[in-house]
């Protein structure tokens, strides 16, 4: 069983710190995660994606979606540096609104306060909004939205010249006290230190952990991945029959 774990940041200026948290940290959590739950987590990256949305609202409804499908208990990552990030305007918001089904009605109601109050919100914020605080979802699963997720800083908020980070990172600080991880404690090159990259490790070992809360015996994790291998080879013997019909 594989599950998502979604990465939010600006893209351009902390490309380096996804990648770091894609292939560093990946590779031992999905370790951890398989020997003492039978299950594994991928990163879901939205840079290529995103790119490539033909218009405004599809970046919106690109990042809600993955979102939806990597919803609690999946850990959410946000990395904040000094950077903003682009706005969706006026535009961007109908179109995505527009896109969302009836089941979305949560979010919807959310896009359109944001554009009826004309809030100040990035693309990025959008995700935190749903993300971590949990606004467009059902009001009574918020709280599950705040525990799943993890923070790191690149720079903190004293250090920010953007009035808008300075009052998000603000915000962040007074409702996830202790979900926190400040790159500037790990020196110059906290992506080369070994601490820093436990210090995320052991985050995301603690969420996962609250939320698998039993662990399997080894015996039965063997048996859930040889069933999950045996049906991925057997979904491969179907699709191989669909082509040979299909010509």
């Amino acid at each position: 069983m594989i599950r998502s774990i979604f990465i939010s940041s600006t893209f351009k200026d902390l490309n380096e710190e996804r990648d770091f948290i894609r292939d560093k940290i990946g590779a031992r959590l999905y370790e951890y995660t398989t020997e003492n739950y039978g299950i594994g987590y991928d990163f879901m990256d939205l840079r290529i994606g995103v790119e490539n949305a033909k218009n405004k609202g599809q970046t919106i409804d690109a990042c809600l979606s993955v979102l939806k499908e990597s919803a609690p208990p999946n850990p959410f990552i946000v990395i904040i540096g000094d950077s903003w990030g682009r706005e969706p305007d006026t535009e961007a918001l109908n179109c995505a609104i527009e896109e969302l089904d009836d089941e979305d009605s949560d979010i919807k109601g959310y896009l359109e306060n944001v554009r009826d109050n004309k809030l100040i919100r990035s693309y990025t914020s959008l995700e935190i909004d749903y993300g971590a605080f949990g606004l467009g979802a059902p009001e009574e699963d918020r709280e599950k939205y705040k525990k799943r997720t993890l923070f790191i800083f690149k720079t903190r908020a004293t250090q920010d010249n953007d009035e808008n980070i300075v009052k998000l990172k603000e915000r962040i600080e007074a409702d996830f006290p202790g979900q926190i991880i400040y790159m500037d404690k790990y020196g110059k090159s906290p992506l080369k230190s070994k601490r820093f990259e436990n210090a995320v490790f052991n985050k995301l070992k603690t969420i996962i952990k609250k939320a698998n809360k039993t662990k399997l015996d080894k015996d039965r994790i063997e048996r859930m991945l040889h069933e999950e291998y045996m049906e991925l080879k057997a979904r491969g013997f179907y699709g191989r029959e669909e082509i040979i019909k299909d010509i």
